[in-house]
């Protein structure tokens, strides 16, 4: 009697005849710095393999290289900017290189490098105190050995500031984000035999105005507008230009606190008096239970106009 069965493939795994290995001078970089990349071909007892034609692709742009007699091919390219509208944070620039001949084993190589959009670490969040929005954050320079320390030890927290930059303006720009709710139509609820409207929801955004903070010698910052209506969210916009001209940039949001739980938007729940959830709690045989039907917090009275079917 068979009580259990697998299947068990059998291949062969070629070792490759030879191996590849990229490396680039610099790890992390401001955008705009020439980075050369050197890739080393080489047997596996250590003497070079020459003259291998190799596809290339540095940041997803084709780059055909072929090694020297030494085994070495390199390349020198400028670290261009990410393609996003709204750069924020170093993004990782990738070079990738594998033989273009036939082979004996999958042959290839890659490596990357951190690209900062500036030589600025720019950090800012914003808050409502009654009717204003108060802005606040710190204007660094980006410490490219701090960054190339981490990386090699495999360790990247992402955080890149390095010393304060004072006196230097920040412009903050401010956009309302407003909720608009539309009618587009209506549906039956055939459990309470009526009609519902059917509500789409969306967000209209007003410019609020722009405001300049300068830095302290701490490379610290802080200023505060007025703001036309507390209950509605707000989209910030900061950006600092580095003496090159390059620009950091920093989005951040602000809008009234909401305590709410984590089943806020659940709908209809079962709870105890007290608030907590029902399905949470343990009882004793015989113990009595008392629960509630509560909607975003707020107990359903009995018999109103918005009874569920319990």
């Amino acid at each position: 009697e068979v009580l259990v069965s697998a299947w068990v493939s059998i291949e062969v795994i070629r070792q490759p005849a030879y191996q590849l290995e990229i490396r680039s001078d610099q790890t992390a970089v401001i955008v705009g710095t020439p980075v050369t990349w050197t890739i080393t071909s080489a047997f596996f007892e250590g003497t070079p393999a020459p003259e291998v034609a190799l596809g290339a692709s540095l940041g997803g742009i084709a780059s055909p290289l072929t090694t020297d007699e030494d085994g070495i091919a390199s390349i020198t390219k400028t670290a261009p900017r990410a393609d996003q509208a709204d750069w924020q944070d170093a993004n990782g620039w990738s070079f990738y290189a594998a033989p273009t001949g036939p082979e004996a084993g999958e042959i290839s190589a890659d490596a990357s490098v951190l690209v900062f959009p500036s030589a600025y670490d720019l950090q800012g969040s914003g808050r409502l105190v009654g009717s204003q929005l108060e802005v606040s954050g710190t204007l660094k320079l980006v410490d490219l050995d701090l960054v190339e320390r981490e990386l090699a030890a495999g360790e990247w927290s992402g955080n890149a500031g390095g010393a304060a930059v004072g006196g230097q303006p920040v412009e903050i720009g401010v956009v309302e984000l407003i909720p608009v709710e539309k009618i587009v139509g209506t549906e039956y609820d055939f459990i309470e035999k009526v009609s519902r409207p059917i509500i789409e929801y969306s967000t209209t955004r007003k410019a609020v105005g722009t405001m300049t903070a300068t830095s302290t010698a701490g490379g610290t910052f802080a200023t505060s507008i007025p703001i036309p209506n507390a209950s509605h969210e707000y989209e910030l916009r900061l950006t600092a230009t580095d003496p090159a001209g390059r620009v950091q940039l920093r989005m951040a949001w602000a809008g009234p606190d909401v305590d709410a739980t984590w089943w806020w938007d659940r709908g209809p729940v079962f709870e105890e008096a007290d608030g907590r959830l029902a399905d949470e709690q343990q009882y004793r045989i015989g113990e009595a239970i008392a629960w509630q039907i509560a909607e975003r917090g707020d107990a359903v009275p009995t018999g109103g106009g918005n009874r569920f079917l319990y």
